[in-house]
């Protein structure tokens, strides 16, 4: 909510199942005018929340992720295990 109000952004994705968001987000699109705010599901969380815009699938997840590791101005960073993909 804040970084719509503060104009840090134009359009956000909420990606969360949780229904508690919900109200949050409502409220951040009336008073936040002009940013286009939407809730998407996580994989196979659609039917949790029923205004979610659409469900992300694990092979959009796993083709977004960074490497594993990746070296960036001399220094190796390493993904953490519990950020790694779903096996399925």
């Amino acid at each position: 909510m804040a970084d719509g109000l503060q104009d840090r952004f134009d359009r956000a994705l909420v990606i969360s199942a949780d229904t508690d968001l919900n109200e949050a987000v409502n409220l951040t699109k009336a008073e936040a005018a002009g940013k286009q705010i939407d809730l998407v599901a996580p994989p196979k969380r659609k039917g949790r929340n029923s205004v979610a815009l659409f469900e992300v699938t694990v092979g959009r997840v796993r083709r977004s992720l960074l490497p594993h590791q990746l070296v960036l101005a001399g220094k190796t960073i390493t993904r953490p295990t519990e950020y790694d993909p779903p096996a399925t």
